[in-house]
């Protein structure tokens, strides 16, 4: 078995090409330029108005309408024309910039749940998730942060991320039921 996994026409995706925190777009450069162009969209500023999660979401539904009424209406009430390869891609990147957005917080909330009160189980119900995936999620985020915390250290720089005491009370919950 190859162990290449770049999306080709020729190639079926298979479930091994979405393994740990992989999408799609993650697998082909034009369409993860596309997504870092919409994803840049969440911080830019265009004059007084700042481009938010409710703009994009606005522009998916925009061009979901379009693309609902070039195929789905007859021809003498279709008042759009097709999408265009370009529009489509934009659609995706789009999709999975919002998806991104969704995503960024969840360990925090994750967090905040359990130091609320809630349960494991709780959890992985609210997010979809098992228990112990919703606690690798959790413990995959407190990790990175403890990495990126002594990567600042090592380098000199104002450490960002958790140390070892915000680490080790990561760690704390994870053993909460």
């Amino acid at each position: 078995m190859s162990t290449d996994r770049t999306i080709t026409p020729d190639r079926t995706i298979t479930p091994d090409d979405f393994d740990g925190h992989r999408s799609v777009v993650d697998l082909h450069p034009a369409a993860r330029a596309l997504l870092d162009k919409a994803q840049a969209l969440l911080d830019k500023h265009e004059g007084m108005r700042m481009i938010t999660l409710a703009t994009l979401v606005e522009r998916v539904n925009d061009l979901e309408m379009r693309d609902f009424d070039a195929k789905h209406l007859a021809a003498a009430h279709r008042a759009n024309k097709p999408l265009t390869v370009d529009e489509h891609l934009e659609l995706l990147a789009l999709r999975e910039a919002i998806a991104r957005y969704a995503r960024r917080w969840v360990a925090l909330n994750i967090r905040d749940a359990i130091l609320a009160g809630a349960s494991w189980e709780q959890v992985g119900r609210a997010t979809g998730l098992a228990p112990f995936e919703a606690r690798k999620t959790y413990w995959s985020w407190a990790d990175g942060q403890r990495w990126l915390h002594q990567l600042d250290i090592e380098a000199g720089r104002q450490p960002i991320g958790r140390g070892d005491v915000e680490y080790g009370e990561a760690l704390t919950l994870l053993e909460r039921p």
